[in-house]
């Protein structure tokens, strides 16, 4: 299991905060940003249930993926 609440405790705190920003998720405009704000206010403020930081590690792995893999430029 991934320990993604002790990581938003700490360091990755800003980090997650960044990258699922409501501004980003918008700009991506592939995933519900209500929903995704709600999942990290859950997992900030420790509401237990339905694993909110495993979901939120797949998110974030995900746009990770896709800004390196489908927003990059094409090399020549």
């Amino acid at each position: 299991m991934v320990p993604v609440r002790f990581w938003f405790q700490s360091d990755m705190r800003r980090y997650g905060q960044k990258l699922l920003s409501r501004r980003q998720i918008q700009r991506g405009g592939l995933f519900n940003p209500d929903y995704v704000e709600r999942l990290l206010n859950y997992e900030m403020e420790g509401v237990p249930g339905l694993r909110h930081g495993l979901k939120l590690w797949m998110l974030m792995t995900f746009l990770l993926w896709h800004e390196q893999m489908v927003d990059a430029p094409i090399a020549p």
